[in-house]
């Protein structure tokens, strides 16, 4: 959610700066006191004996108090405590470090997708790389030839920047005013397919094409599964999802039902649409077994990036289709929330103690990437 947010703006090349453990648990204590307050605000008070039970788990378990803020959002969003929970800094500082690492970062090369995963069901149709055009099977493409490709027979495409996140660096682009130079002035990226989306979809969110996070980590005895899955849908008077304004639903991973409570970027609980008024009650993702196959199947040919969150559209059609994968510091804080603890039995909550050394100067790449909505 928006209160879970620690996207970082820097100059340099990638954004890359020093940022040492107390400065990052400060940032994440700061964010998940807004989030404490605004679930209170909503009528989920953290009461005195789960905030006790966070800091002693925080500290017996995951080795410091500083994990415990992130664990008091999840009570006081729950009203219990769970053992298991996973808060969002020792994920950023211990869990994708050591399970993702520097691999994790290719997808945010947006370039890399289809020559990595080799698979029809993304709509990447042009790459922009280094100042120059390519088709997806990295063919060079002529300036004059790139509209043809890009739109086919559509009238819009959308193009998506390296590492854009949270809706940012996201374009919607008309063919009646398309220009390479305009393209290229904006910097890397991918011209992707506009998806029409299923009629579920169209009901629920009209104006922006709806995406289903799926996260799937590699299991330590076998092949990856499905540990988390929830819907983003947008908000009326923006044509794509913007992290500040959505509406988040958890879908159940076994047989794809939405819950019947929505919440919006603020965490305010709604039953219905606050757009459109549909209700989520009884809603089943059209779909959901086939996009769950599908992104087990590509984890497969990523299995040395062990956690991936990837982002599904549904067409008109019933087809999943692979809008990005993320292996860097992809979104947990929401389906921990509402569903978790999702992550229970990995282990997760001993890597500090056999990488102390990782909680003394986060990655760079973890600065760049600490943002709950990614």
């Amino acid at each position: 959610m928006r209160t879970i947010n620690f996207s970082i703006n820097v100059p340099g090349i990638e954004g890359r700066l020093a940022i040492n453990a107390k400065s990052y648990d400060a940032m994440h204590r700061e964010y998940s006191n807004e989030g404490l307050a605004l679930l209170a605000k909503a009528g989920r008070q953290l009461s005195p004996l789960n905030r006790k039970l966070c800091i002693e788990y925080a500290r017996d378990v995951l080795g410091g108090p500083q994990y415990a803020p992130g664990l008091q959002v999840y009570a006081a969003f729950a009203g219990v405590f769970k053992e298991g929970w996973i808060p969002n800094n020792y994920y950023g500082t211990y869990v994708v470090p050591t399970r993702n690492g520097a691999y994790g970062k290719i997808s945010a090369r947006r370039g890399l997708a289809f020559p990595l995963l080799q698979s029809d069901s993304l709509p990447d149709r042009i790459y922009l790389i280094n100042g120059r055009f390519f088709d997806r099977y990295m063919n060079s493409v002529p300036d004059g030839m790139v509209a043809d490709i890009a739109f086919k027979d559509d009238a819009k495409v959308v193009f998506k920047l390296d590492s854009s996140q949270q809706g940012k660096g996201v374009h919607i682009v008309q063919r009646s005013d398309f220009s390479t130079d305009k393209l290229l002035s904006l910097g890397e990226g991918v011209l992707q397919q506009f998806i029409q989306q299923h009629e579920v979809f169209r009901q629920l969110s009209p104006e922006a094409v709806a995406t289903l996070r799926l996260t799937t980590v590699m299991d330590p005895s076998g092949p990856p599964v499905l540990r988390a899955a929830f819907l983003r849908m947008g908000r009326a008077g923006n044509n794509h999802i913007v992290t500040d304004a959505e509406i988040d639903v958890a879908i159940d991973i076994h047989s794809g039902a939405f819950h019947d409570c929505a919440y919006t970027s603020n965490w305010e609980p709604c039953t219905h649409h606050p757009d459109t008024g549909h209700a989520f009650r009884n809603q089943i993702l059209p779909g959901f077994s086939e996009s769950v196959a599908l992104v087990l199947k590509l984890h497969g040919k990523l299995s040395y990036v062990q956690n991936i969150g990837w982002d599904i559209a549904i067409n008109a059609e019933g087809k999943p289709v692979l809008m990005e994968w993320n292996g860097g510091h992809n979104d947990i804080v929401f389906s921990e929330a509402t569903t978790g603890p999702c992550f229970r039995g990995l282990g997760w909550e001993h890597i500090h103690r056999t990488h102390p050394h990782l909680n003394r100067s986060p990655p760079s790449r973890i600065a760049k990437l600490l943002n709950g909505r990614h």
